[in-house]
């Protein structure tokens, strides 16, 4: 066994939830556990300083002095209230959260499309803001804090001249990434156009996501990733075999910290991925067989003695998705025409099911067996998605029986495990 005593980012928060791996103090530990003293990420911590403002609204003016004052004044107010309550500067206190507002809406404003054509981004005018009030606090004596701001929907690209000073703290999201190829963009399909470098970019690739996180890191140290994989209920995606790549390819960037949203609502393999995120973080330099070998402990843990057919069917879940172009994170704008290849899955459905039947009935436990028939849930949607129809164009009322019959089974199993078919989104009952 090796390992390190030192983990590869500095900061690593997976999203928790009640079916999760972490749902402890280790996926939130306190101030006193926290002995790194890490910062966290950058959440949308700007509208708490202005009264008019919602966190989804436009953005502010970022070139009006007036709002620059509003900010200012209430940023030290902040401060003086969080000394004032006795915490210190260094210790448990670390840092002011001026991130954007959750909008890839920006002023248009004479001042502001000067301040982005000069720095061929909208981020321009936002680290222009976050240096500003950063210097003068601590002019007035509040050194050592960080101010953190986000690179995100529409701020993506780095400013061309503007550099973040030594006390931002800059968190890149994916936000509309691809989610089918690895982050360093040498898998995304060429017949993507790139999007311009302001533009929103859901008609980008992970090339364009690539360029601008390197943009980041070499204008400043302090760059988190925002990864986003998120769950989608009934049609799961994966992005598993992904992960080995895609984290030792920010690790090199210099990347300091992760928030891994690949949020888990009970019906994808998301467990396996944090457990895995989580041996990265203390073993960097692991080789992709030791990766392998610790990915079918993962599942043996997960699944029981029937762990062999969950992978079996994982990795005909992965060629269903690499034989479909780019899609991204969130499953629309250019990238929505499909996950997976419907002739694919059609022609494995009858395999996915024995494998799940074997998997359920080898598991070890009640907790494997109902993670098990979580699982094949989405197995079954897709399946039947991809078949049903077909076979009634054909007139195959017999195959459209068999579907019949293995969705009515999905439902029973939806009921089974804790989750409502008629609920939006297809919750869990926490």
């Amino acid at each position: 066994t090796k390992g390190s005593e030192t983990p590869a980012f500095g900061y690593l928060n997976m999203y928790r939830h009640y079916w999760g791996s972490y749902n402890n103090d280790k996926g939130n530990p306190t101030d006193v556990q926290n002995s790194y003293g890490a910062l966290t990420c950058t959440m949308h911590g700007l509208n708490l300083f202005l009264d008019d403002v919602n966190g989804t609204d436009p953005q502010i003016c970022y070139t009006d002095e007036g709002r620059y004052y509003q900010t200012e004044d209430a940023v030290r107010a902040y401060i003086e209230s969080h000394l004032a309550s006795g915490r210190q500067i260094g210790v448990d206190f670390l840092s002011v959260d001026l991130g954007q507002n959750d909008s890839s809406g920006y002023c248009n404003c004479r001042n502001c499309m000067k301040v982005y054509s000069e720095e061929k981004s909208n981020s321009g005018a936002v680290v222009r803001f976050a240096n500003r009030i950063s210097e003068a606090m601590v002019d007035e004596g509040y050194a050592g804090l960080y101010y953190k701001i986000f690179a995100y929907a529409n701020s993506n690209v780095p400013p061309a001249k503007a550099d973040p000073n030594e006390w931002i703290h800059v968190t890149f999201c994916t936000d509309f990434n691809c989610s089918n190829h690895k982050a360093d963009g040498s898998e995304c399909a060429q017949d993507y156009i790139s999007a311009p470098s302001t533009a929103y970019p859901s008609n980008s690739n992970n090339e364009d996501y690539d360029r601008w996180l390197r943009g980041w890191c070499e204008k400043t140290d302090s760059v988190y990733v925002w990864f986003y994989a998120l769950d989608q209920a009934l049609l799961q995606y994966t992005t598993l075999y992904n992960m080995y790549d895609d984290f030792r390819h920010f690790y090199e960037l210099g990347v300091d910290g992760i928030f891994y949203q690949c949020q888990f609502d009970g019906l994808g393999i998301q467990r396996v991925q944090h457990q895995m995120l989580a041996q990265l973080q203390w073993n960097m330099d692991m080789t992709e067989e030791e990766w392998d070998s610790f990915l079918c402990r993962i599942l043996e843990s997960e699944f029981g003695d029937g762990w062999e057919y969950i992978r079996e069917y994982i990795e005909i879940w992965e060629r269903a998705q690499d034989m479909m172009p780019c899609w991204h994170c969130w499953g629309g704008g250019y990238y929505s025409m499909g996950r997976f290849s419907f002739n694919y899955v059609e022609a494995n459905f009858d395999t996915c099911v024995e494998l799940f039947d074997n998997a359920i009935h080898e598991a070890n436990s009640a907790a494997q067996q109902s993670r098990a028939e979580a699982l094949s849930c989405p197995m079954y949607y897709q399946g039947c998605m991809s078949s049903y129809y077909r076979a009634e164009a054909r007139g195959d009322t017999e195959r459209m029986q068999v579907i019949s019959d293995r969705y009515a089974h999905m439902v029973e199993l939806l009921h089974k495990n804790g989750f409502d078919p008629a609920g939006a989104g297809i919750y869990t009952v926490d």
